[in-house]
């Protein structure tokens, strides 16, 4: 049941009157926040972030609750522009770290193409001195020349590994790549846009199982979320020597390491949804440990 805005807006004056203290509204105000997030951010938020904001707001509400004066407006609109405040943060701080290696390889394309330039101009050839050089012999010659076609090969096999780390990547990311990426990767891995987005959409499918249990997951961690806050409300006015006390401090602890084990699930995974090596080995006809190994040595790529 939702609380309204008029009960949110008296928590100000509970906490004067000493009928609630500072952790009871902050527990009141985040299964608000857990329930009706809408309410305070004019949308729904990713699940992953709305955990983590509920617990800013534990963190961080006691200090907004003792600054909020009556001058500052309605407590509704104070709180709401501190909940957005801290959202948006969180948002920014998300997509930060959202930029994954694929999107970093995909940007040092550029550095590859002029390195090749370089080899091809013979940069890395022209002796650097103020002085004319002693003539090279034909031993010489072949000798630097030799040299040249092994930098080049050398190069060349480096920007292959590049082409299929990216390949790699994209895939194993494909849930968080954009359709105008797809076509950049699609042209630099030389491979038709309509074979890419024909591997996408597969896997795309395949990940579908994966949603639903991440978002039961997610549910699952909600509900002892908000049982792990109504236990120890009701222990805070339960004396230790009330029949019910043991009970309710059973409960609380139980539901307290439920919540922390959905937790630790939900951080296994970094928040991402991806393909397995698996299913991104069987569409791209490589073999398992192969994806593994270019997954693994992408950061060789990262300078």
């Amino acid at each position: 049941m939702k609380i309204s805005k008029e009960t949110i807006n008296s928590i100000p004056n509970l906490i004067k009157e000493k009928k609630l203290t500072y952790q009871e509204a902050l527990d009141i105000l985040s299964v608000e926040l857990l329930k009706n997030p809408k309410f305070f951010l004019g949308e729904i938020p990713d699940e992953e972030i709305k955990s983590e904001l509920i617990l800013r707001i534990l963190q961080k509400g006691n200090f907004v609750l003792e600054r909020y004066k009556e001058g500052y407006g309605i407590f509704s609109a104070y709180f709401t522009s501190f909940v957005k405040f801290q959202y948006l943060t969180l948002k920014r701080q998300k997509k930060s770290q959202m930029i994954s290696e694929a999107t970093y390889v995909i940007m040092q394309k550029t550095d590859y193409e002029a390195q090749l330039e370089l080899y091809e101009n013979q940069e890395y050839f022209k002796n650097k001195v103020s002085y004319e050089p002693y003539s090279l012999s034909e031993k010489s010659n072949f000798i630097s020349n030799n040299n040249k076609k092994s930098l080049l090969e050398k190069n060349e096999k480096r920007i292959k590994n590049l082409k299929k780390t990216l390949l790699i990547l994209t895939m194993k990311y494909i849930n968080y790549i954009n359709l105008d990426s797809l076509e950049e990767i699609a042209i630099f891995c030389e491979i038709p846009l309509e074979k890419i987005n024909e591997i996408r959409t597969t896997l795309l499918k395949n990940l579908n199982k994966k949603i639903v249990n991440r978002s039961e997951l997610e549910k699952r961690r909600d509900k002892a979320f908000f049982l792990k806050r109504k236990y120890q409300i009701e222990l805070d006015f339960l004396k230790s020597n009330n029949m019910n006390y043991e009970h309710k401090e059973y409960l609380l602890k139980r539901q307290t390491k439920f919540w922390n084990d959905k937790l630790i699930q939900l951080k296994k995974s970094n928040g991402l949804i991806t393909p397995s090596n698996k299913q991104i080995a069987k569409k791209l006809g490589m073999k398992e440990r192969i994806i593994s190994y270019y997954i693994k040595n992408a950061k060789n790529y990262i300078k």
